[in-house]
This record gives structure tokens, C-alpha cells and sequence, in this order.
């Protein structure tokens, strides 16, 4: 029985790891030099903010520093209790490109940067819509990188994984995780080749779409009560027919997700059963899988050390798999510049995300709903037809 348990450990490792660097390979960089599509395309890029005083500013900031001509800037202060409108009127006062819009109350149904998205969608006018997130710092050729990548493709809308800043020790340690899960387990090619919606991915730090291809898919209106709204979105972009892609945005956006273990646990326990589903059979299935996959070898391990018995299927082989993660975890690390060192912290890291899993599902199914922000939201009670 162990063997077939250690085969089978093996055999999905070396998957995933084929899959890891196919995606490494596909995930390509938007093109900093070009030329620019004629007539040269308005931008709007939107801004939801909400009690983001500690980020508005750098964000703006390397916004209006764009290259990009053609482009207005509109944030919507999403009934902050900070200083987060005061600093967008005096910046909207020295820049005539910057416009602040009061957030209307959040109805019934409806999750707040959804809510906030679809107004900020409504007043846009440009030909093509930039949602970006408040605590970004952007290039500043981000915008006409974007426009040059979706036009030689022939996007509909082109997402960018940003690079994520960490600075703290529980940042470089747990946030990995999150190009880790996306590239060790989505498969790019068949995003990129199949139509299925499900074969979707988007990170709401950047995602630039067209803005009849927006419309066509029903907007943030379509995906009002669904808190993983990047994915949402990209979902039924590419369920209207529309063609979607992920790129490599490290060397022209950054983000600074959470700057603390709280923060961090507060914002992945956000969105993690959500993203699956809210499904508690998907959810036992990632457990078991990760689990098994990326923590259960070092008890293993630990215990074959501590019993002395240095055996091909006790020691040598769950060695290998760990192995195997580090090497997955160093090759993220080293695209995303994350410190190489996190990479002996992978079974940390991992188990620290099935922990925000559990209690993800903890808030969603059993307390009053996912917290964010000052909001609850009761994913219990889904929107009806």
C-alpha cells in the first residue's frame, strides 16, 4: 500500500512540475517597445478604493506618470471612513485626468468592489477599461505595454501578474502562494487554446479589458455577488466569446497585498473557499491533495530520521518530493522575485494556506459570512435569476 501511496505522490509531483514550467515558459512579458495601435485607443483606468489612505497616493502617482497619451483616471472612494476622498480631490485639483466619484450605498446582493467596479464602469469612457487596485504602484509604461500586448494578440481582455511586494517575514514566507497555486495547478495552454469558461484566470491587481467585449459579458453587474471577482470576470469575458490571457506583469506593476500575518490571514481566508466553488467537496479534495502532496513528506521524513530507518520509501522518496516543491517554489521565486530562501519554507507555506482554507469555509458556512473591510457578506444566500 505505501508503494502504490509514494507512486502516486511521485507520478502528480512530476506533473505538476511539467506543468510549472510549460507555464513559466507560456507566461510571456508584454512588449515594452512597439508601436502602438492608430488610432491610438482611449484608456480608463479605474480605481476602487476603499479607507485606502496609506496607498491612494502611490498609486495615483505612478499612474499620472504614464506614457501612454490617451488615458483618464477615475476613482471611486467606496464610502471610506479615512482620509482616502481628501487626498483624491487634491490630486484630482493639481491633474485634470484624475476624477473622484462618491460611491453609492452598497445594494442588496451585491459584494463592495464589484459595486464599486460596475460604477466605475459606468462612468468610464473609454475604448478599453483598466481595473487596477488602490495599494499598486505602476511603471510607467504599464498602461502602453498592456494596449501593445492586447492588440498583437487580439485580446478582449489581458490580465498581469503583478510583482508582489514583501517586506515582512510572514509576507515572503505565505504570499508565494499565490503564483504558486495559480501556476503549479492552472494550465495555461488550455486557457489559451480551449474556450471552456472554467479554464479562466485573472488577478484583480491589473486587468485591462475591452470595453464592448465588458459590456457583452454583463459587466460586474453579472458577477455581483461573487468576492473573487477577477476570476468572475475573465470567466464571463471568455464565456461571451471573448479571448482572454495572463501575462507576466512583474516588470511593470507592483503590489504590496498585506503587510502583516493578519492582514494576510484576513485577505486569502477572504477568497479561498470562495474560489472553489464554496464547495466543501472541492475543498476536502485540495486538502487531501495538497496535503499529501507538499506537507505529509516531512512527517515522513521526520519520523524515518527519528526511528533511524533510512529506507528507499520512508526517507529517499519523501525527500524527493520535497525536493521536487523546492525546486517549484525556487522557480516561482526567481521569476517573482521573491527571496530564493523562502524556498526551504514551501511545507510552511503551504500549510499555512490550507489553515486561511478551513477558515475560509469556517467564515463562510458557519459564522456571519466573509468579513472584508468593515462588510459581511453571506455567501449562503446566492443572487437568483
Amino acid at each position: 500500500m505505501l508503494f502504490w501511496y509514494q507512486a502516486a505522490v511521485t507520478l502528480l509531483l512530476s506533473l505538476l512540475l511539467l506543468n510549472l514550467v510549460n507555464n513559466l515558459r507560456l507566461l510571456k512579458k508584454p512588449p515594452l517597445e512597439g508601436p502602438l495601435p492608430e488610432p491610438l485607443p482611449q484608456v480608463s483606468i479605474l480605481v476602487p478604493a476603499r479607507n485606502e489612505e496609506r496607498n491612494i497616493g502611490p498609486c495615483l502617482a505612478s499612474l499620472l506618470k504614464q506614457d501612454y497619451p490617451r488615458l483618464e483616471v477615475f476613482v471611486l472612494d467606496d464610502n471610506s471612513s479615512d482620509g482616502t476622498a481628501a487626498l483624491v480631490e487634491e490630486m484630482a485639483s493639481r491633474d485634470g485626468r484624475v476624477a473622484l466619484l462618491r460611491g453609492k450605498p452598497l445594494p442588496p446582493g451585491w459584494h463592495g468592489k464589484a459595486y464599486a467596479c460596475h460604477q466605475l464602469g459606468q462612468a468610464a469612457k473609454g475604448e478599453w477599461l483598466l481595473f487596477t487596485d488602490a495599494d499598486t504602484v505602476h511603471q510607467p509604461h504599464s498602461v502602453s505595454a498592456a494596449i501593445r500586448a492586447a492588440f498583437q494578440d487580439g485580446l478582449d481582455l489581458l490580465s498581469l501578474m503583478p510583482r508582489i511586494i514583501a517586506l515582512s517575514f510572514w509576507e515572503k514566507i505565505l504570499l508565494p502562494v499565490i503564483p504558486f497555486g495559480i501556476l503549479v495547478f492552472m494550465p495555461l495552454g488550455m486557457m489559451n487554446s480551449r474556450p471552456d469558461p472554467r479554464l479562466a484566470m485573472a488577478i484583480g491587481p491589473f486587468i485591462l479589458v475591452k470595453r464592448s467585449a465588458y459590456r457583452r459579458a454583463g459587466g460586474h453587474q453579472a458577477i455581483r455577488d461573487d468576492i473573487v471577482d477577477d476570476i468572475a470576470i475573465a470567466r464571463e469575458v471568455k464565456r461571451a466569446g471573448g479571448r482572454i490571457a495572463l501575462m507576466d506583469g512583474t516588470d511593470v506593476v507592483a503590489v504590496r497585498f498585506y503587510r502583516n500575518l493578519r492582514e494576510i490571514w484576513q485577505g486569502i481566508s477572504k477568497s479561498a473557499f470562495a474560489a472553489m466553488g464554496n464547495s466543501l467537496r472541492i475543498m476536502f479534495l485540495v486538502l487531501v491533495v495538497a496535503w499529501c502532496l507538499f506537507v505529509q513528506p516531512y512527517y515522513i521524513v521526520f519520523q524515518s530520521i527519528k526511528a533511524r530507518e533510512f529506507l528507499p520509501l520512508t526517507f529517499w522518496l519523501p525527500s524527493l518530493h520535497i525536493l521536487m516543491a523546492w525546486i517549484m517554489h525556487y522557480r516561482i521565486a526567481r521569476r517573482f522575485k521573491f527571496p530564493r530562501m523562502t524556498t526551504l519554507f514551501t511545507g510552511v507555506m503551504v500549510l499555512g494556506a490550507l489553515l486561511m482554507v478551513l477558515n475560509s469555509a469556517r467564515w463562510t458556512l458557519l459564522g456571519r459570512g466573509v468579513q472584508w473591510k468593515g462588510r459581511y457578506y453571506d455567501f449562503r444566500v446566492r443572487r437568483q435569476a
